[in-house]
């Protein structure tokens, strides 16, 4: 299996619904992390996804929390998107970001290289970018603070929460920042208007960044 430019990401299937694939060479795994997963001293590393499943490790079989698309060629950054903003995949996928999909493709997310993401994937995401939903519960107006904090530190499956663990005063069913509701109405409060506006401008400015950066390197082209 391999991440190489210019080569088709693989992916080995097992399954309809489980396959295994490489870890990106550019991906921050610390020693640290390594060393307590039993993989210390590997810049890559197997990981194997299963519908309904955490991702886990091949070896030392141990699984982590975190997303498939974090690990996916076709992914945009958690760093300049926030999780509920969807969509967050340059397919245009409105699917936030999960933990299997039949459209995976190894690879480092939009965001992590900026040559890699010049040119066409930086024009997949302006396109992703014009149909972007930003209501993120978190700056809502009918927030529940208090229980917005209990959901995101308690609860590992949001689905099996009861109404009276729900943060929305509006839904009164659990959510967790899908911007899916008609309900939402962007908070008063200056602090969290200043960083939706924040979140809202990071990808707008790394597509700016990048487009920047590709003008210079054509002027560059042609003065040689």
């Amino acid at each position: 299996m391999t991440t190489r430019k210019h080569e088709m990401p693989k992916v080995m299937w097992l399954s309809p619904s489980k396959f295994v694939f490489e870890s990106p060479s550019k991906m921050d795994f610390s020693y640290d992390d390594l060393r307590e997963l039993g993989l210390y001293g590997k810049k890559k590393v197997l990981i194997v996804a299963e519908q309904g499943q955490d991702l886990r490790f091949l070896e030392g079989n141990s699984s982590m929390p975190d997303e498939l698309c974090w690990f996916c060629d076709n992914g945009i950054s958690p760093f300049l998107l926030s999780r509920g903003d969807v969509p967050s995949c340059l397919l245009g996928k409105h699917c936030g970001w999960v933990r299997f999909c039949k459209d995976f493709a190894p690879g480092l997310v939009f965001g992590q290289d900026k040559k890699h993401d010049a040119d066409e994937r930086r024009m997949k995401a302006e396109k992703v970018l014009s149909k972007i939903i930003w209501n993120h519960c978190i700056y809502c107006e009918h927030r529940d603070t208090e229980n917005v904090t209990k959901v995101y530190s308690e609860a590992a499956n949001f689905n099996e929460l009861d109404s009276k663990n729900a943060f929305c005063k509006i839904r009164q069913t659990p959510h967790h920042g899908k911007a899916t509701c008609r309900k939402f109405k962007l908070s008063r409060n200056r602090e969290q208007r200043a960083r939706f506006e924040c979140q809202k401008s990071k990808l707008q400015e790394y597509i700016r960044e990048l487009k920047k950066n590709e003008k210079l390197e054509q002027r560059s082209t042609v003065l040689c």
